[in-house]
């Protein structure tokens, strides 16, 4: 089994605890902000649930519009926690993504739609 989402920031933590408890089987995906995983006060949550393997995304999503070369300030990494907690995990970039195959298109130097 496998859960995936892209959970309101603010509620990724009470996503991630409720998908463990209703999949306890289940591998879980989140994509989030890599700052998710640098939080203090989320020491016990990974204590719970283990360290997940980071997939880093290159490019910034951007989420005015598909194909605007607008993109959010913050860096993102799909989470993958394993349905087994374990202390480590593992780190992959991802490769990058034209900006062809996001719709983004150039025009007279600027990125435009």
């Amino acid at each position: 089994s496998l859960v995936v989402t892209n959970p309101p920031y603010s509620l990724a933590e009470e996503f991630l605890r409720h998908s463990r408890k209703l999949y306890p089987n289940a591998d879980i995906s989140f994509l989030l902000r890599v700052g998710f995983l640098t939080s203090e006060k989320r020491d016990p949550l990974f204590q719970e649930l283990g360290t997940p393997d980071l997939y880093v995304l290159p490019n910034r999503p951007s989420y005015v519009k598909v194909g605007s070369s607008s993109t959010d300030s913050c860096d993102y990494a799909w989470f993958v926690w394993p349905s087994t907690p374990r202390s480590d995990g593992k780190l992959v970039r991802l490769a990058l993504t034209s900006e062809e195959e996001r719709g983004v298109k150039r025009k007279r130097g600027k990125r435009t739609k």
